[in-house]
């Protein structure tokens, strides 16, 4: 008679299970269906300016560097160098891309320092095939020398511009999907190629500093005042996406902070506190309004992480943006962690009452053949 009982009751048990784990399933599902065709795409890079239009700062830098007979300088200089051509080269191809793959209903607005410096980003409205320029003013900008050609690693731009793109392309209310591509580290989600301050020091300090780098190998630490660092940290990250998404009253569907090391500290991938960031995020603690979060984890990052065109193919096939950059984003290998994650632990908690039982059925077997012998 137990044995009948049990193993209805187990039936009974698991029925209920997967009914639950459908229910998920189908809830996930129709979450993402819901806003098929109604999404709005910001593609935010902070990109190293090209020589040609860098400022005062990094052209001082790079000539205090070019006048020292130094293997280390030789070698910052062909960093920067090679950052500003490459990254904004990047900027410019992943730019092609999504202007040429957007579909019509998609809002898109495109977002540089170099339009930035300019006054003005691009931007695409939902329904409509053209991008045009839009103007923008932030209220306002950092006298810090060092962001005068990257204003966008500046939080009060930042926050400003992505007000501003999704008043525009997200006025009806819809999800946003946001792109932040920049240079980034354990402590900062956006950041300059370099952090030197020419207004703070000297061609003779700098000669004397790259000289103890030479005939020691290693970086002096602390850090002298004119080499802080400088951008956005990752909390001031994290406080403007839930300021725009309540201000706008937007969600964010998903966020991907297209930098080196951009999951340290945020979302799941755990790292020591620091003055930088006092409170690591667990995977369970993503911002109200965001729903998905997309880095690299630990990982340094390529100059180009996504494949735009092919997301844009994956967009259409699916017939839902989100879908589409979400399976780009597995394919390219970067990690995703995601609101719902948190329901795979439910299920398993399905299971704990069920595991319980059969322990103590179990016990109860073992004694009654204790007895019976």
């Amino acid at each position: 008679m137990w044995r009948r009982a049990f193993v209805g009751a187990a039936l009974s048990f698991l029925l209920a299970c997967a009914v639950s784990a459908d229910a998920t399933a189908d809830d996930l599902t129709s979450e993402v269906r819901s806003d098929a065709g109604r999404y709005a795409f910001i593609y935010y890079a902070n990109e190293t300016t090209p020589l040609a239009e860098a400022g005062p700062n990094t052209r001082t830098l790079l000539d205090w560097l070019g006048r020292m007979r130094s293997k280390s300088a030789a070698e910052a200089t062909d960093m920067i160098e090679s950052d500003m051509a490459r990254f904004t080269a990047t900027v410019d191809a992943e730019t092609t891309d999504i202007e040429a793959g957007a579909a019509r209903a998609l809002g898109v607005a495109i977002i540089a320092n170099t339009g930035i410096r300019d006054g003005h980003y691009i931007a695409k409205l939902p329904g409509s095939n053209d991008f045009a320029p839009v103007a923008v003013s932030p209220d306002e900008r950092s006298a810090d020398p060092r962001l005068e050609s990257n204003p966008l690693d500046d939080r009060r731009v930042l926050r400003d511009v992505l007000l501003d793109a999704v008043s525009r392309i997200a006025a009806d209310g819809r999800p946003v999907v946001l792109v932040v591509k920049s240079h980034g580290s354990e402590a900062f989600a956006l950041m300059p190629r370099s952090f030197v301050d020419t207004s703070r020091t000297s061609f003779d300090t700098i000669h004397e500093y790259v000289a103890q780098i030479d005939a020691t190998g290693k970086i002096p630490n602390p850090p002298p005042p004119w080499l802080t660092p400088v951008g956005v940290k990752k909390s001031d990250f994290v406080a403007t996406l839930e300021d725009i998404a309540e201000t706008r009253g937007i969600r964010f569907r998903a966020v991907f902070l297209e930098a080196c090391k951009g999951g340290v500290g945020l979302y799941g991938v755990t790292n020591a506190p620091d003055d930088a960031n006092p409170h690591p995020y667990e995977p369970w603690r993503l911002p109200p309004r965001v729903d998905s979060f997309v880095s690299g984890g630990s990982e340094l990052m390529e100059y180009s992480n996504i494949d735009y065109a092919r997301l844009f193919r994956r967009a259409d096939e699916a017939g839902d943006f989100l879908a589409g950059f979400l399976a780009e984003a597995r394919a390219d290998g970067l990690i995703i962690q995601q609101r719902d994650d948190y329901r795979r632990y439910l299920v398993l908690l399905w299971f704990a009452p069920l595991a319980a039982w059969l322990a103590m059925i179990a016990v109860l077997a073992a004694r009654r053949r204790l007895i019976a012998t």
